[in-house]
């Protein structure tokens, strides 16, 4: 009784799931602690900080790029990742961490963005 190579090697869909599930969770939970609790904190110590506003306001610009419109960016990649799921099933692993990569991604240039804003400020 030979298998084929394909057949042993592919994941069940739940799966490929619970694996980016748990890679993301931590990165979301990061994200939406600093944007409930360390990002009103930071926007009160930039305002009242002696920075000029042209020397370092991109990165405070980033930081609300990344911060406010994470959402937005979420929907977009679970929109792109439903089109690929539903056209191309096939390739479902690299979609999903593809996806989860690029989420983590925003999430570090969000944490770093901040950083730099407090060590500027």
């Amino acid at each position: 009784m030979n298998t084929s190579p394909t057949a042993t090697n592919s994941e069940t869909r739940q799966k490929t799931y619970i694996r980016a599930v748990l890679f993301l969770l931590p990165a979301l939970c990061f994200w939406a602690s600093a944007r409930v609790f360390l990002l009103p904190k930071l926007e009160y110590d930039w305002q009242r900080s002696t920075v000029a506003v042209s020397e370092a306001h991109w990165v405070m610009n980033v930081v609300h790029a990344v911060m406010h419109h994470g959402g937005v960016v979420l929907l977009a990649l679970t929109a792109t990742f439903l089109l690929l799921e539903l056209r191309f099933a096939i390739y479902r692993r690299i979609a999903v961490g593809a996806t989860v990569f690029a989420l983590n991604s925003a999430v570090m240039l969000g944490l770093t963005a901040m950083c730099m804003a407090a060590l500027i400020k």
